[in-house]
């Protein structure tokens, strides 16, 4: 049992990336989402067909801001994920970020900015290129405050 134990730690290690930063993750996003094709509203990801997927299975062939993230996080620790949905966030929604942070919604112990990245994207008036100013503006948000 204890072999085994070791061999699964080994395993989560291996998929683990603690050297990548969110503004790495958020530039593999950038790439994700660079083709208006890659993109969708409604769902995390769907299929060529438009079919609802999981974001991270193969058939996944476009994605929403948060399906993105979780295609492109791969493993990364949650930490970094919830670093990059928070950039995101105050970039797209900043009053509703704003209200998030006063009103103390939590995902384990961060605030979940992740949720608001739904009502952004899925917004009526959304377009793809909206979604890459936020992705850019997140970037260059993140860089200025190293």
């Amino acid at each position: 049992m204890a072999k085994l134990v070791r061999k699964t730690v080994r395993v989560q290690k291996a998929w683990l990336k603690p050297s990548e930063t969110p503004v790495e993750l958020l530039k593999k996003l950038r790439k994700l989402l660079e083709k208006p094709e890659r993109w969708t509203k409604g769902e995390y990801a769907k299929d060529t067909d438009g079919y609802r997927v999981g974001s991270c299975e193969k058939e996944a062939a476009c994605f929403c801001l948060l399906g993105g993230i979780r295609r492109v996080v791969d493993g990364t620790e949650e930490e970094i994920e919830m670093k990059a949905a928070k950039a995101l966030a105050k970039i797209a929604l900043p009053k509703a970020a704003s209200e998030l942070e006063k009103n103390g919604v939590f995902y384990g112990s961060d605030v979940d900015y992740g949720s608001l990245l739904p009502t952004f994207n899925d917004a009526k008036k959304t377009k793809h290129r909206d979604v890459l100013k936020v992705i850019d503006k997140a970037i260059a948000s993140l860089k200025a405050s190293v």
